[in-house]
């Protein structure tokens, strides 16, 4: 498992009124991208993927649910 620590506001994401509250539990994926020193240009990445039978969908996995984990909120 991991643990992730982020902070981006809620209102961003469109659930200003409605935050995740500790215990609540959502689908999550998760997907790390490295670049070069500028940010500019892309040069690989880790896609978690909770259910490898769907990995050929390969970096469109966001799109689909069923490759996702969840986030437990704490």
């Amino acid at each position: 498992s991991y643990t992730a620590e982020c902070a981006i506001p809620w209102t961003l994401l469109g659930a200003g009124n409605d935050p995740p509250r500790a215990g609540d539990e959502l689908g999550f994926c998760w997907t790390v991208n490295w670049s070069d020193a500028s940010g500019k240009r892309w040069k690989g990445q880790l896609i978690e993927i909770k259910n490898p039978a769907y990995s050929a969908r390969g970096l469109q996995t966001f799109m689909f649910g069923e490759t996702w984990g969840k986030a437990v909120y704490r």
